[in-house]
């Protein structure tokens, strides 16, 4: 044979392997860019939140008197001053002593910035509320029976009753110094209950 022959032999051969293997319904796999593109939008969102915990992102909420309140993500170790600031700080009316910059943010913290006006007024309230439980701890020497007197210091069952018996005969005490009329009852036991008793 000639080597023409064979060699005329051997591309029609190529040939037809050729188009063979075009007509195979082999599977062909995706790069690995083409299959992370391929992914849903949900599969997506659920590997970027995961990035972001495992970077150690947190969010919180600035609210209150700062400039542009509202949600922000921090990086954990953070402190409240970064998140004020990324808030646009704090207005002109915010009681910027109120709250402590230094403190670390915390995951879904609500960090508010209190106005003067409402830290007065909140200061009001407590002192308010502090004196209306002050008031109701004393122990009206008027009116107060036998077990109430009793849980004043220096005062025990006999003495309880002297004051009772006292109220009976002379009738209501017209001051608090007056219950050291009671026998029994001297200025060392009065100061020891000046400032726990009433008579109103």
């Amino acid at each position: 044979m000639s080597k023409n022959f064979i060699l005329g032999v051997m591309l029609i051969l190529s040939v037809c392997c050729g188009f063979t293997a075009c007509n195979d319904n082999t599977e062909v796999s995706l790069p690995d860019e083409e299959a992370v593109s391929a992914l849903s939008p949900k599969e997506k969102a659920g590997e970027s939140d995961t990035t972001a915990a495992i970077s150690g992102q947190i969010v919180v909420y600035v609210n209150g008197a700062v400039k542009r309140p509202g949600v922000y993500t921090l990086k954990q170790g953070d402190r409240i001053y970064q998140a004020i600031n990324m808030a646009g700080g704090m207005t002109a009316k915010a009681k910027k002593d109120a709250i402590n910059l230094a403190e670390t943010v915390t995951d879904a913290q609500n960090i508010y910035v209190m106005t003067t006006k409402e830290y007065q007024d909140n200061q009001t309230e407590i002192h308010s509320s502090q004196g209306n439980d002050m008031q109701t701890d004393l122990v009206n020497i008027n009116t107060a029976d036998k077990d109430t007197l009793t849980r004043l210091p220096g005062i025990g069952q006999s003495k309880a009753a002297a004051i009772i018996t006292y109220r009976e005969e002379n009738g209501l005490f017209s001051s608090k110094e007056d219950i050291k009329n009671v026998s029994g009852i001297g200025d060392a036991t009065y100061a020891n209950i000046e400032d726990l008793i009433t008579i109103k």
